[in-house]
């Protein structure tokens, strides 16, 4: 595999990166009270042992007047941990830069409810105020930001990049569109550039000689905001001063038009931010760092060879598997873990206030493929029902502990529903090559793969198991029960052009007209509504909630969905609304605010509704455990079940020990 681009070394400022691979500042939520943890440490050691050449930690706040989930620079007691993680990313070949940051107006409330900081006065993130900052604040700022170069040049991190980038305080003061000052911090681009250029000229002079400096920025996209003239010119006037030694370029801020490509999904392809980041990208001398879904090393060199930048950001493909290098460089590339572009990792942090992975069910913490909790003392026979997400993850890692599995599938092939679905609906490949993972893993592995044979209990029994763990799936919900009225059935429910979401994807021609009825909120409404307007049906999409993909928001992917339907002029939505009868021809909506009914016409009306659990009676006659995973428990989503058929392996011997027939379910 000839990849001579993206594996040669890389001489930035005094230092040398042994390859152009990088995972760029990412907020993982793994620090506690503001300080490094274990956690954090193993999480980017583990990258770092897995061949990365370059890791920037996530933004560490500089001053108090900015939480974030982060590490807190302006701490006395934040320097040994950050020393800790300096010395163990070192001792795995990589090099280490932290990232200095104030959120400004997309700062956190404060608690005491002081308005956030600005360049001018900004509405911030979620519209909370923030004012312009005094030249007072600006210098105690200054001073923070270089204060954290100072706190990190001491603990031997080997650089520092400041954050003016995606709508936080430095990039405000860089653009026009948020910097409305008329003194000397606004105004020209000199003015505009004065904030960022008196911090990085102090931080210069006051870390130690050979410390590394960068910054990050991004196109803000759209009208008055930095385009990539503008972040040419910042780069030069930085190289000029030799007030940096690199240049980071993303993209996003909080405009229309950027906030959805901040984090691309998995309908963009690699490098699709280079449109805007390539010509600062050429036009720079120093070494430059750009991101863009890039998964695959072969996709990172292609953009190192063309010189449209000199090093690659990866950071959604090491979250997904921190050996991506080493596996690559080792001709295992097939074994790479894919991302799947999902963005589950961006919603968790905002959900949940810490990274996780709909692909990689071991984090928190390092995170690999081989991640187990323990050694098994025992090997046992375990046998697997059911070949969907929960299923694949369930056998893979059993055998991967070293238990002897059988796989049962009833069907013609592995993946389930969720593989079905990637098929037909637009812009999901990256389920699919999600299961094409599992599926070579667990053939790999030497599990007892049995495609087209249903499990019953002289089938099981005959596997002489130990365990079986069914992920049994689930299965849809007569009628058309919806969670605004859950006791009322809808009149007309029982047609036959009624369907379940998973029904619909087997149809192979659509009526003029459909209603897509989503009652959870996820991705999946919006992935059938695409698919029935692609075919050339007008889509009215009714939900409960108060807007299209609410629990799916955080991932970004609903906006964007939203923009391709929209574009195609066939597809309404009707919020905060409901079925209440349906006839041959028409659906009758209510609003559930007025009350108010409307008609729509439809030949097909799709119920995207909660399924329910799929629990064989027979495998209560098993006479061993049985430990119900998945959708089988309850269904709620991808991730969940690739994470409860990993924990279920990694629980093996404790589960041979209980009762027999106990379930997650009875024990929860």
């Amino acid at each position: 595999m000839d990849l001579e681009h993206v594996l040669s070394p890389l001489r930035v400022g005094s230092l040398t990166i042994r390859n152009r691979i990088a995972t760029t500042a990412h907020m993982t939520g793994y620090a506690e009270n503001g300080l490094v943890s274990d956690i954090l440490v193993e999480y980017l050691t583990a990258r770092a042992r897995g061949g990365v050449g370059l890791l920037i930690t996530e933004a560490g706040s500089v001053h108090p007047t900015y939480r974030p989930a982060s590490y807190q620079l302006y701490r006395d007691d934040v320097g040994p941990g950050l020393a800790r993680l300096a010395a163990a990313v070192h001792a795995e070949g990589a090099v280490l830069f932290g990232q200095a940051n104030h959120g400004g107006a997309a700062s956190p409330p404060l608690p005491d409810g002081r308005p956030a900081y600005s360049a001018s006065d900004n509405d911030g993130l979620n519209g909370a105020p923030a004012r312009a900052m005094t030249h007072a604040e600006i210098a105690e700022i200054q001073d923070a930001f270089v204060h954290a170069a100072q706190v990190m040049s001491d603990a031997g991190l080997d650089g520092c990049e400041v954050h003016g980038a995606h709508h936080y305080l430095v990039n405000h003061f860089l653009s026009s569109l948020y910097n409305r000052r008329e003194d000397e911090y606004g105004g020209s681009f000199d003015n505009r550039l004065r904030f960022a250029a008196e911090i990085l000229e102090r931080m210069r002079a006051e870390t130690r000689p050979g410390f590394v400096l960068g910054v990050r920025l991004s196109a803000d996209i759209g009208p008055g905001g930095i385009d990539s003239e503008v972040m040419l010119a910042i780069g030069q006037a930085l190289q000029e001063r030799g007030l940096v030694d690199y240049v980071g370029f993303s993209l996003g801020g909080r405009t229309p038009e950027a906030f959805p490509l901040m984090t691309g999904g998995m309908e963009r392809p690699a490098g699709y931010e280079l449109p805007w980041n390539e010509l600062p990208s050429r036009g720079l001398s120093l070494p430059t760092l750009v991101t863009g879904r890039y998964r695959t090393l072969e996709q990172a060199d292609e953009a190192i060879a063309s010189g449209a930048a000199d090093l690659i950001g990866m950071t959604r493909a090491h979250i997904a598997d921190p050996d991506l290098v080493r596996k690559t460089t080792s001709g295992q590339a097939a074994r790479v873990r894919p991302c799947i572009g999902c963005n589950e990792c961006q919603r968790s942090i905002i959900t949940e206030g810490a990274i996780r992975c709909a692909v990689n069910p071991a984090l928190p913490g390092a995170g690999t493929t081989g991640d187990l909790p323990f050694p098994i003392r025992r090997a046992r026979r375990v046998t697997v029902v059911g070949g969907g997400p929960a299923g694949l993850e369930a056998a893979r890692a059993a055998a991967l502990a070293g238990h002897t599995v059988t796989l049962f599938e009833e069907t013609d092939e592995l993946g389930g529903v969720a593989r079905r679905a990637a098929r037909v609906m637009p812009n999901a490949a990256g389920m699919l090559d999600a299961i094409a993972w599992s599926e070579r893993e667990v053939r790999g592995a030497g599990v007892d793969v049995r495609l087209g044979v249903g499990a019953t209990v002289d089938a099981v029994l005959a596997t002489s198991p130990d365990l079986v763990i069914a992920a049994t799936g689930s299965v849809p919900k007569p009628g058309a029960r919806q969670t605004a009225r859950p006791g009322a059935a809808v009149a007309g429910a029982h047609l036959p052009h009624v369907m379940h979401s998973r029904e619909v994807l087997g149809l192979t021609t659509v009526p003029a007209a459909a209603v897509v009825v989503d009652e959870i909120g996820e991705y999946e409404a919006l992935g059938v509504s695409e698919m029935l307007v692609e075919r050339g049906a007008q889509v009215t999409f009714v939900t409960p909630f108060a807007s299209v993909g609410l629990r799916a928001d955080a991932t970004g992917r609903p906006s964007t969905a939203l923009g391709r339907l929209r574009a195609h002029g066939r597809f309404t939505a009707l919020p905060l609304s409901m079925v209440v009868a349906i006839n041959g021809t028409a659906v009758d909506v209510e609003d559930l605010l007025g009350h108010t009914v409307s008609t729509h016409e439809a030949g097909l009306v799709v119920m995207v509704t909660r399924t329910a659990p799929s629990r064989p009676s027979w495998t209560a006659r098993l006479g061993v455990p049985v430990e119900y995973v998945g959708d089988a428990v309850l269904p709620r989503s991808y991730r969940t079940a690739v994470l409860e058929g990993y924990v279920a392996a990694t629980r093996i011997e404790e589960l041979c020990g209980t009762e027999q027939g106990a379930t997650s379910e009875a024990r929860a």
